[in-house]
């Protein structure tokens, strides 16, 4: 069966030129509107939300698949902001989670289209890049926390953790650091990469040198199994020549872990080092003495923008950006001190 895709590609059109014509919007170019018609028309292409009238109208149902948010207190905002939003419009969430087995998620998929839900929301615990698409055919969907680098046509929103890195980084260089380390998360993760590349970004950009020795490892996965390497990350740093006054941190439970070694080093926060967190995981940063300056990730947010961008693609629109990445800000609690 044709998709919405196919016709775009065939006419060498956007998708959303492609939905413009079927919903008959007027601006269209003639010559466009009559391309995009005969290819529809070559095609044999019926537009979903047509063929679903002829079947038996709204069925009020959006479908949520994920692979263990609904399991994980850090990601579990995302899907009350679903739910939120969704109840605000009158829908009912139908969640799936797969445990990350791609058997188990192809045939929720397969079950929620059989169900005639109105649209998918396909959400992952971690920020990451996706393989490629979920295989959704020609049901309006949203990626949340994920995105795929090439060749995907589905929106996508996530965290911007590049800003959320370097707001961490700008926010102690402003209060007077200059010596900055980074304790990260597992390597591989795209959060990673993210923090790490905004960490040197403020630091070059305030014309600061970017030490090595100040730059470790807090998390590592061995097998399939994420394992904390906090303590050796901080002696690393610490016995080096260029001891910090302020370390950024991947993680809130990264943050809490430098705290104990802070303090078997007979060291205190904020008077000697100075400590960013990231995720605003309250039990953890509110609970920690004292309680931990850290960088909040928009989950809720992200889950209410999903249900408005799913709702504009069931009206045949897509979005102004395909990629929306949504501001992580710095909630300032009492870690951090001048310098």
């Amino acid at each position: 069966m044709a998709t919405i895709r196919d016709v775009a590609a065939k006419a060498g059109v956007s998708i959303k030129t492609v939905s413009r014509v079927i919903n008959h919007d007027p601006a269209v170019r003639a010559t466009t509107r009559e391309l995009v018609e005969q290819v529809i028309a070559q095609l044999d292409y019926v537009p979903d939300p047509i063929a679903r009238s002829l079947r038996g109208g709204r069925t009020g149902n959006v479908g949520v698949v994920t692979d263990a948010v609904v399991t994980t207190p850090h990601s579990v905002e995302i899907m009350s902001g679903i739910q939120d939003a969704c109840a605000e419009m009158g829908l009912m969430v139908l969640i799936v989670n797969t445990k990350e087995q791609e058997a188990q998620e192809r045939r929720a998929i397969t079950t929620l289209i059989e169900r005639k839900v109105e649209g998918i929301i396909y959400v992952t615990v971690r920020h990451k890049w996706l393989v490629g698409p979920p295989p959704v055919g020609d049901v309006p969907t949203v990626l949340v926390n994920c995105s795929v680098p090439v060749g995907c046509l589905l929106p996508a929103i996530v965290p911007d953790d590049f800003q959320g890195g370097y707001t961490a980084t700008r926010h102690l260089i402003d209060r007077g650091h200059r010596d900055i380390a980074l304790v990260s998360l597992i390597p591989t993760f795209e959060a990673t990469q993210l923090r790490t590349q905004a960490y040197r970004q403020a630091l070059e950009d305030h014309g600061l040198e970017l030490d090595p020795q100040l730059v470790s490892v807090g998390q590592v996965q061995v097998a399939g199994r994420d394992v904390y390497t906090t303590d050796e990350a901080m002696l690393s740093i610490m016995k080096g020549p260029r001891r910090p006054s302020a370390i950024v941190c991947g993680k809130d439970e990264i943050a809490m872990r430098i705290y104990n070694n802070v303090r078997t080093m007979g060291l205190s926060i904020p008077d000697d080092i100075s400590v960013v967190g990231y995720d605003n995981f309250v039990n953890v940063a509110t609970n920690l003495d004292p309680p931990l300056t850290t960088i909040a990730l928009p989950y809720y947010q992200m889950g209410r923008y999903a249900v408005q961008t799913l709702r504009r693609l069931s009206r045949g629109d897509l979005p102004d950006e395909m990629l929306l990445k949504v501001p992580c800000p710095l909630v300032e609690r009492q870690s951090c001190r001048d310098w």
